[in-house]
């Protein structure tokens, strides 16, 4: 462990109490040996080399007692201040009153230790300008602790009554979705009351997951507005069920205890706290900077000390070699005893000390042995060095680990690639899920393990390479001089293997998963940051492949991630521009060749680069949020057209929209499906949502919750692409689906494979089983829809009967039904 710096400055006073005390011979009491042996010839010119070396002495203790307690101070202040930083987040991030009075208690100590720091600095002789404000400054981050503990408290409650506001809200969510099956309550109850209700509980369900205070203020308007609407049904047509759940619904969303209250109170705490946690870093980055340059002035006064003295020492040097051959042999012989081997040489390894320390260079030797005055004040400069040491080394460490952190890590790394043609290997180290360890464990937890693969690391590096963490659970290793590439990806083996190991605390084995890039120097990159942004970026590409956890650089990658940065920007405005279109293909019924649906199918016509197929865009809409807006729009342009269709005459018209795993998570896709209905007056048993297998492996229950509000509404749901992700007959028996749609890529070879017929035959026949509609994907040849038609298949859709149609091409494929059966046109 590094020393701190209270024990660098009481190492410069310690005294063994068992050593004997031996006599003491100073430095003046040498001189006077040495020029009494000279005589009068000498005299004149020693008094004068005598009276410099006064000189020297006053000023090497001018920096041991006026500077170096300054430094020694200062730097207790940084580690002070730095303390108070670190344990601020902790508080902001706490969920419960105990931790936050648990946490508030190293806040308060930080902050007590900063206060006696400050009041150590101000009572230094001389103070420095700049920090003649740090009580001022210390009082207002006092005042701030104290508005930011008031604002976490009542954020805190205000989450606590939120919390119970949601769990009656569930409750009165269960309690209309049973009246709404109830068959039995639809001739007593007005289904004007029924919408009403669930109504406002879709709006109250947006106040409690908006952040955004605008959406609370206008969702509090529609609230009341729907319970004024509510209680006019009741009063036309009075129901004691309704007349209770009205009675709930106001004291939910209404009043000084009500969600919109709780939820603005809990907002306005929220940005009170964080703008007051801000005021706090901004005032400690003024002590910081204050601090820095004190440092930077007293170092500026050291160096110009240190000059002055090299000057004095060197006169006193040139004015005792006078005077030692001046006398006679013996008297030479003499002054070289006392004067060159205990005071000349033992000065030029103290001057030579100084001008290594004022370079950078800490590790240089000091003359710190006798019990003179030289040696006392090599000892003061030994302290001072230590605590210079001490600073670099917390500039450039992580204090958890002891590893080199970013800073350390970037400039250790320019250093050794730059000492000549060696190639280098930067690996980058990500643990996965290392956050709900934290979660689950507590951070106490989660910095064991951080220790436990620092080491790990540690022992697997060569005595050249550099291991560092860059923050967080981002570690890194520079490997010096492997040959080749296949060097370096044994290496990144080694390093999975060596973190494979379950970490053991206390009665809990928790086993680590790393993610690995690495970047090769010089051909991957010019300098140490590039190398390493590639190596992080080869390891988030490792991260986001299941299949590898180690990924080797490419140029491709920097490339796509360019691409992809692009289209999202154009998608944006794109979005905004209406530059979206759908398309439909038609959903045909097998047993008599008639149009019963169609699916809707979103196209991107960009202005320069024309029409952008959905595998290069969706995906990037679902990283970036962008989903969310072109699913809403995707939703209510296909209801807004099918109800077109509707009105014009086909009445039996159904229609399927895809939906992301990110909107079925994000949003509350119940209400969002019953809004597009409301608006445009589509029935829901018109519209079916077809959600991947995807969504279930995420989180299963939450997904049931949320797909189960789509099925009371009456829509359809539809598994797409079943029997190519997580296919498990648990889903069909626990989820709300009503059809299957198998994958065109069994469908494509199921006419040449019979495995591929088998597992299409199986997929039909479960998919009966269940209750459910099969449709088959991918319908391109007359043999396919033979086979599809003898198994029994129920609909299908594919390029043998159409392409995605625009919508008036799709009408007039309505009006012709070009695929009728006999049978059926008869």
């Amino acid at each position: 462990m590094e020393p701190s710096i209270q024990d660098l400055r009481s190492s410069a006073s310690a005294t063994d109490p068992k050593r004997p005390r031996r006599l003491r011979l100073g430095i003046g009491t040498h001189l006077w040996i040495a020029f009494l042996s000279i005589g009068a010839l000498s005299t004149v010119v020693t008094l004068i080399a005598f009276n410099s070396y006064n000189q020297a002495t006053a000023t090497f203790k001018a920096i041991t007692h006026d500077r170096l307690p300054a430094i020694v101070a200062v730097a207790k202040l940084a580690d002070d201040s730095n303390a108070l930083l670190t344990t601020l987040p902790h508080v902001v991030l706490v969920d419960s009153a105990g931790t936050l009075s648990e946490h508030w208690r190293d806040v308060a100590e930080a902050e007590e230790r900063l206060n006696r720091s400050i009041a150590a600095v101000e009572a230094l002789p001389a103070p420095n300008t700049r920090l003649t404000d740090f009580s001022d400054l210390s009082g207002r981050i006092s005042a701030q602790l104290q508005i930011l503990l008031s604002a976490l408290q009542e954020a805190r409650g205000a989450q606590r009554d939120i919390l119970d506001l949601a769990t009656q809200m569930d409750l009165l969510h269960q309690k209309v979705r049973l009246l709404m099956a109830d068959a039995g309550t639809q001739g007593r109850i007005p289904p004007d009351s029924l919408y009403l209700a669930t109504r406002l509980l879709s709006l109250l369900g947006e106040v409690l997951a908006s952040d955004d205070a605008n959406d609370i203020a206008v969702n509090a308007g529609r609230i009341d507005q729907s319970l004024q609407r509510l209680q006019a049904s009741i009063s036309a047509k009075p129901n004691d069920a309704i007349a209770e759940m009205n009675n709930t619904l106001i004291a939910i969303g209404s009043g000084p205890n009500g969600l919109v209250a709780r939820k603005r109170l809990a907002l306005r705490a929220g940005a009170v706290a964080k703008d007051r946690l801000r005021d706090v870093r901004a005032l400690s980055r003024q002590i910081g900077e204050r601090v820095q340059g004190m440092l930077g002035d007293t170092m500026i006064a050291v160096d110009a000390d240190r000059q002055a003295t090299e000057k004095q020492l060197h006169l006193s040097k040139i004015l005792l070699a006078a005077t030692s051959a001046t006398g006679l042999l013996g008297a030479i012989l003499i002054a070289w005893l006392y004067v060159g081997r205990a005071i000349v040489a033992r000065l030029d390894r103290l001057s030579y000390g100084m001008r290594e320390i004022a370079d950078g260079h800490l590790k240089g030797s000091l003359p710190i042995g006798g019990k003179d005055e030289i040696g006392e004040m090599a000892r003061a400069v030994s302290v001072f060095r230590d605590a210079m040491e001490r600073i670099d080394y917390l500039a450039s460490n992580d204090s958890l680990t002891g590893l080199l952190n970013r800073h350390g890590f970037l400039a250790g790394g320019e250093r050794l690639l730059a000492r000549g043609q060696r190639r280098g290997w930067l690996i980058s180290i990500n643990l996965r899920r290392f956050k709900d360890v934290n979660q689950m464990f507590g951070h106490q937890t989660g910095d064991t393990i951080l220790g436990e693969v620092a080491d790990r690391l540690r022992r697997l590096a060569g005595p050249e390479d550099l291991v560092a963490r860059l923050g967080g659970d981002d570690f890194a290793l520079l490997a010096l001089d492997p040959d080749d590439e296949g060097r370096a990806l044994a290496l990144c083996r080694n390093i999975l293997a060596a973190l494979r190991p379950a970490i053991v605390i206390g009665h809990a084995s928790l086993d680590i998963e790393a993610c690995i890039g690495f970047a090769g120097w010089p051909e991957d990159a010019e300098d140490q940051g590039s190398l390493l942004r590639r190596a992080e970026l080869a390891m988030q590409q490792a991260k986001n492949d299941p299949g590898d956890p180690i990924c080797r650089y490419r140029s491709a990658l920097s490339e796509d991630l360019e691409v992809r940065s692009q289209v999202r920007k154009d998608l944006r405005a794109g979005i905004i521009a209406g530059e979206l279109r759908l398309l439909y293909q038609p959903k045909v019924d097998l047993r008599s060749g008639r149009v019963v649906g169609m699916e809707a199918l979103v196209r991107w016509n960009h202005p320069r680069h024309g029409l952008i197929p959905p595998a290069r865009f969706i995906p990037v809409a679902e990283t970036s949020g962008l989903i969310i807006p072109l699913g809403e729009w995707v939703l209510e342009e296909c209801c807004r057209q099918l109800r077109l269709w509707r009105d014009d005459g086909m009445s039996d018209l159904k229609g399927s929209v895809n939906m992301s795993p990110v909107q079925v998570f994000s949003q509350d896709v119940a209400a969002l499906v019953a809004e597009a209905l409301h608006t445009t007056g589509l029935p829901a048993e018109a519209l079916e949502i077809e959600i991947t297998e995807g969504v279930f492996v995420h989180d299963e229950q939450r997904a049931r919750r949320r797909l189960e509000g789509l099925r009371a509404l009456g829509v359809g749901l539809a598994i797409d692409d079943f029997g190519t992700g997580y296919s498990a007959l648990a889903y069909l028996k626990r989820l709300p689906a009503t059809s299957l749609k198998i994958d065109q890529s069994f469908i494509r070879e199921v006419t040449d494979q019979p495995e591929q017929a088998r597992l299409c035959r199986a997929i039909i026949g479960v998919g009966h089983d269940f209750g459910l509609t099969v449709v088959a994907e991918g319908i391109e040849t007359a043999e396919h829809l033979a086979f599809l038609r003898a198994e029994g298949c129920d609909f299908g859709q594919g390029y043998y009967f159409a392409k995605p149609l625009e919508a008036q091409d799709f009408a007039k494929v309505l009006r012709d039904q070009p695929w009728l059966t006999g049978d059926a046109a008869q």
